[in-house]
């Protein structure tokens, strides 16, 4: 792997999300439930989380990232629960958990942010991604899949589907017609059984989508 390629799903979707030239975040209502979703998937990709008939089994991570590792202790430490109820009592924490990985992405200096002030009050950030880590590469294998029809792996195989779920597949296209194309092929995408882990896959997806739609159903 290159040495600027990013190599977790969840700071690939987090720098996927900033708006290039605007610095705002994509889908930022429900992207706090996403980043849960991608770091979990992030740690069964590192064979530290599975999903057996509903139930959690989960190994520590001890990786060099500190939300990979504070999840999966808190997962570790509820072996044998149901992910439906563990995630359930982690979604009042989606927006935290997002600001806190989006302080990870600068403290690793993928990113810089700055405050957004209105009449000396602070409404928001913008972000900006450092060039090093710019998405064109990413982009790239996402238009090979979702517009010409190539087989993704399986890390940008639960990339695409994280991002079909957002609504955000066709966000990367500037002409409408590719958009169209990049979303029906991404859902045609979602469809498809994941070649491994896929039990796992997809209840994570399942629990992800729950969430969204008691979050939408509260005006979240």
């Amino acid at each position: 792997m290159a040495m600027n390629e990013i190599q977790l799903i969840k700071d690939e979707l987090c720098i996927l999300s900033i708006h290039p030239e605007k610095g705002w975040i994509r889908r930022r209502q429900n992207i706090g439930y996403a980043v849960l979703a991608a770091s979990l998937c992030d740690l069964v990709l590192l064979d530290k989380l599975k999903v057996i008939q509903g139930k959690i089994e989960a190994s520590l991570a001890g990786t060099d990232d500190p939300l990979l590792n504070e999840l999966s202790e808190r997962l570790y430490k509820h072996n044998g629960s149901k992910l439906w109820w563990w995630m359930s009592g982690r979604s009042s924490r989606a927006t935290a958990l997002f600001s806190k990985q989006m302080k990870l992405l600068e403290t690793k200096r993928m990113i810089t942010s700055r405050a957004v002030e209105w009449l000396g009050i602070r409404v928001g950030w913008r972000f900006h991604v450092n060039h090093k880590y710019n998405t064109t590469a990413e982009i790239t294998r996402l238009e090979r899949a979702l517009i010409y029809g190539r087989e993704p792996d399986l890390r940008l195989r639960v990339l695409i589907e994280l991002m079909v779920v957002l609504d955000m597949a066709g966000d990367f296209f500037s002409q409408g017609e590719l958009r169209k194309i990049a979303r029906k092929r991404g859902k045609e995408i979602c469809k498809h059984k994941f070649p491994e882990n896929h039990e796992t896959f997809r209840a994570l997806f399942k629990e992800l989508r729950s969430l969204l739609k008691v979050a939408g159903s509260h005006g979240v």
